[in-house]
């Protein structure tokens, strides 16, 4: 802490500068022979006042949690140069000096207070009562963070794709039915009419983009919500028949590493992506050992599994058709997992 930073940091008595200035004439008389050639012209018609602050009794009490008799205030304040103009029973009207310039309002006032009666001299509480805070589990932050971290640190980067999709990627579905989606009534344009019900269809666009630039070679992970509607008579409120999930998307394409001229390129194929997928369950404290697993074979994957830990379904993976793929213009195999 320098001497300029505690000035700066407290500030300095604005009636000082008299003070100052005639320290400073002496200075030069004594060391450069000056002479002083006039009086001190001081134009000063609004002089800096200190703070006027009310100050209460049981407010001392309340803030620093012991009672201090007011007679031990009275004299601390005196001693603090801080001036008693009215004293009302439980309330003083204090004038505080104007270099205290740190001092401005009844907390200020109660620390001063405080610092001069000693902290040591506050006793200390046999017991402490306080409420324990307890955290939702699972924590979705800290999840997303853990995967994120390990997928990230695997060659992975992570896409954000709009919530809203087309609606022609789930017209003539087997999988998605036309009455489940969320369909807009005013879209903006034909490619946000519905809100997506899948990840997968956004993760294709992103693969998409990159193969059209030369990028083949890609692994790409996506948190987000899946949305979904389901007609229900009984249901309370009409919002009742809206559902939204939290979902992660795993998109593998391409060679498993670059092509080299020492290496060639190996192709990705489903047990890379199964790989990826048990380890990620790992990191959840999931033992593969305890999940089950269904062979699956639809319009949407050519070869794939469903993954269960008893009558909880987590996600499915597998290879996607060439007829999803051709829905996105997408001209190589794609392997893609998606995770409740």
């Amino acid at each position: 802490n320098t001497d300029a930073s505690f000035r700066f940091e407290r500030g300095i008595d604005p009636d000082s500068t008299l003070f100052a200035l005639k320290r400073a004439t002496l200075l030069l008389q004594e060391i450069a022979g000056a002479t002083v050639s006039s009086e001190i012209t001081d134009i000063y018609p609004k002089p800096i006042l200190g703070a006027e602050v009310s100050l209460s009794i049981k407010q001392v009490q309340r803030l620093t949690g012991i009672a201090i008799a007011k007679e031990k205030i009275v004299q601390i304040l005196e001693a603090l140069d801080i001036e008693i103009s009215a004293d009302k029973d439980d309330v003083l009207d204090l004038k505080v000096p104007a270099y205290r310039v740190d001092v401005t309002r009844e907390a200020d006032v109660i620390e001063e207070i405080l610092r001069i009666y000693g902290y040591s001299n506050i006793p200390v509480k046999t017991e402490v009562k306080s409420v324990l805070s307890y955290a939702h589990k699972p924590d979705t932050y800290k999840l997303k963070n853990v995967i994120g971290d390990y997928l990230s640190a695997n060659g992975f980067n992570e896409i954000m794709n709009n919530s809203l999709t087309k609606t022609s990627y789930y017209e003539n579905s087997e999988i998605f039915a036309e009455n489940e989606g969320v369909i807009l009534e005013n879209p903006l344009s034909q490619d946000l009419g519905t809100m997506r019900r899948s990840l997968l269809f956004g993760g294709l666009e992103s693969v998409a983009y990159n193969t059209n630039r030369k990028r083949s070679d890609l692994r790409f992970y996506e948190f987000g919500k899946t949305y979904h509607y389901k007609h229900d008579e009984t249901a309370e409120h009409p919002v009742k028949n809206y559902s939204e999930f939290d979902k992660l998307g795993i998109f593998l394409t391409g060679n498993r590493e670059e092509k080299s001229w020492n290496m060639q390129g190996q192709p990705t194929d489903f047990y890379h992506l199964k790989t990826f997928v048990f380890n990620v369950l790992e990191k959840l404290g999931i033992n593969r050992e305890s999940v089950a697993e269904t062979y699956v074979s639809n319009e949407m994957f050519a070869e794939g599994l469903e993954i269960s830990l008893g009558k909880q379904v987590l996600g499915t993976m597998g290879q996607i058709t060439k007829k999803y793929l051709q829905k996105v213009a997408v001209n190589q195999s794609v392997f893609y997992a998606e995770l409740n």
